[in-house]
């Protein structure tokens, strides 16, 4: 499951990177994975902190500030190491144009839904009363 996200986000990195610069491919590529997960994570860290019981927004926005940042600093060099397998490249050089214009289109809406998850959540989180 997760190398299909990963190849889906392949191809969206490598449109972003354009195609002079094929060194940011693979740093994009884990920014990419890992803003997915940070986005969908933070809707479970946002729900933890409210059980818990801190009701100040600057102590949960640094909560939350935290669990990026170590979601990051944890997830970037494997995510990083796995891509930088030739199979990734092999595996976007054999899709047809049509192809990789629809995995671009699913990456991207991956990408944007799991961000609008996370403030929906983080809404109807914030209406409950605990």
């Amino acid at each position: 499951m997760i190398n299909k996200i990963l190849r889906l986000d392949f191809v969206l990195s490598k449109w972003f990177a354009g195609k002079r610069k094929t060194e940011n491919v693979v740093p994009g590529l884990a920014y990419l994975f890992l803003s997915k997960v940070i986005y969908l994570g933070e809707v479970f860290v946002f729900l933890f902190l409210k059980l818990v019981g801190v009701k100040e927004p600057i102590f949960m926005a640094f909560g939350i500030m935290i669990y990026s940042l170590l979601v990051i600093l944890i997830g970037r060099s494997p995510i990083e190491q796995t891509v930088r397998n030739p199979v990734f490249e092999k595996y976007y050089k054999s899709l047809s144009k049509s192809q990789v214009y629809v995995k671009r289109a699913i990456a991207l809406f991956t990408l944007i839904a799991s961000f609008f998850f996370m403030i929906i959540g983080s809404i109807m989180i914030a209406r409950i009363k605990f």
